[in-house]
C-alpha cells in the first residue's frame, strides 16, 4: 500500500535511554521521571503540572511540580507516603487532567492511571493518597509500565505527541521488544453523544514483551472511553478471516509494498454496542512478519517505524530498541 498520508503533525522525544543497569527501583524511577519530563517539555502544547506530591511535599492545583529528579519519585501503597502527579492537556479538552499514582509495590515496575475528563481534580491529595476526582474519569489500577520488577533494566523510550496536543502515545522497548505502550487521543469521527471523545489505553509488563500486537488490542477490547460509564473498545483492521496484517505474510506482489491499514474502534459494551465508534489519528496496523524498528519506506527518509504490528510517524532517525 501507498505511504499514509499524516493528519497531524507531529512532536518527537524519542530514542531516549533509560533505567539503570544497577538497580531495579532506580531503573523504574528514571523512567517514569524522564517520561513526565517528555510530556511537559513538548515545544507546541505541552502537557502542563497541576500539582504533585513528593511523599514529603504536596501540591494540589497550584501548578508545583515537585518531580525535581527521579529521587523524588517514592513507590509505597496507598495510605502509605508515596509520589503522584497531575498534568493538564488543553489538546484533550478544556478539563482533562491525567494523575500518575505510584501507589504500587516499593521496586517501583506498576502504576495507576486515572485520566479526568471533564473536570479538574479536587484539591484534597496528601502526602498518602493522590486527589479526588468529581467528574467522569477512567481509572486503571495496578498497571505494568514496562519497566522491570527484580533487577535493574535499561531501554529506550519514545513518546509522541501531536502539535495540537490532541493525542500523545509512548513506546518502552528494551532487548529489542516492546514492554510498555500508552495512548491518549482525540477521537477521528467519534459517535455523537461522545464528549469529550477520548480514548485510552494502557498494556506493558514486566517480563513478557509484544503489548502492540493484533491479539493485544485487535482480539481484546483493551482502548478505554467514557459516557457516563466506561465502555471498551477493539482496534479494528480490514479483514477477512483473520486482520490482513494477520493474513499476509508476504509483500504485495504486484506493488511490493507491505499493508499499513487505518485503526477504527468497535464495542461490545452493552449501551454502546457498534461496529465504529470512530477511528485514531495517524496510527495504523501493519504486517506481522515485519520486525520492530523497521521503518518505511525503504530508504533513508525513515517516515514511518513500526513497533510489533503497529506502524507510527517517525523523525527519520534510525529506531533504537535494544
Amino acid at each position: 500500500m501507498a505511504l499514509p498520508t499524516k493528519e497531524k503533525t507531529w512532536l518527537y522525544s524519542v530514542n531516549q535511554a533509560v533505567g539503570d543497569g544497577g538497580n531495579v527501583t532506580t531503573a523504574n524511577r528514571d523512567f517514569i521521571f524522564k517520561l513526565k519530563e517528555a510530556l511537559i517539555g513538548f515545544a507546541s502544547n505541552p502537557w502542563t503540572v497541576w500539582g504533585s506530591c513528593d511523599s514529603s511535599n504536596v501540591d494540589n492545583g497550584g501548578g508545583t511540580d515537585y518531580w525535581v529528579d527521579r529521587g523524588d519519585l517514592i513507590w509505597n501503597t496507598a495510605g502509605n507516603a508515596h509520589s503522584w502527579i497531575v498534568l493538564k492537556q488543553g489538546g484533550l479538552g478544556a478539563n482533562v487532567y491525567l494523575c500518575i499514582d505510584l501507589d504500587r509495590t516499593t521496586t517501583g515496575y506498576q502504576f495507576d492511571l486515572v485520566l479526568a475528563l471533564d473536570a479538574p481534580f479536587n484539591t484534597d491529595g496528601t502526602t498518602t493518597n493522590r486527589p479526588t476526582t468529581s467528574g467522569n474519569a477512567i481509572t486503571r489500577g495496578a498497571l505494568y509500565h514496562g519497566g522491570y520488577n527484580s533487577s535493574g533494566w535499561t531501554g529506550f523510550m519514545h513518546v509522541w505527541q501531536s502539535n495540537d496536543g490532541a493525542c500523545t502515545r509512548y513506546v518502552l522497548t528494551r532487548s529489542g521488544a516492546v514492554y510498555g505502550f500508552m495512548f491518549i487521543d482525540v477521537v477521528k469521527d467519534p459517535f455523537t453523544a461522545w464528549s469529550p471523545a477520548v480514548v485510552f489505553g494502557q498494556l506493558g509488563d514486566d517480563g513478557t514483551s509484544g503489548h502492540i500486537t493484533f491479539q493485544d488490542w485487535n482480539d481484546n477490547a483493551r482502548a478505554y472511553g467514557r459516557v457516563g460509564s466506561n465502555f471498551t473498545m477493539y482496534l479494528t483492521c480490514e479483514g477477512w478471516s483473520s486482520s490482513v496484517g494477520c493474513e499476509f505474510g508476504v509483500a504485495d506482489e504486484d506493488t511490493g509494498e507491505w499493508p499499513i491499514m487505518p485503526i477504527g474502534l468497535a464495542s461490545e459494551t452493552v449501551g454502546f454496542r457498534g461496529a465504529h465508534k470512530g477511528s485514531l489519528y495517524d496510527m495504523w496496523w501493519g504486517s506481522t512478519v515485519l520486525n520492530t524498528g523497521d521503518t518505511y519506506p525503504d530508504n533513508a527518509t525513515k517516515q514511518f517505524v513500526l513497533f510489533d504490528d503497529m506502524v507510527f510517524p517517525w523523525n527519520g532517525s534510525t529506531p533504537l530498541i535494544a
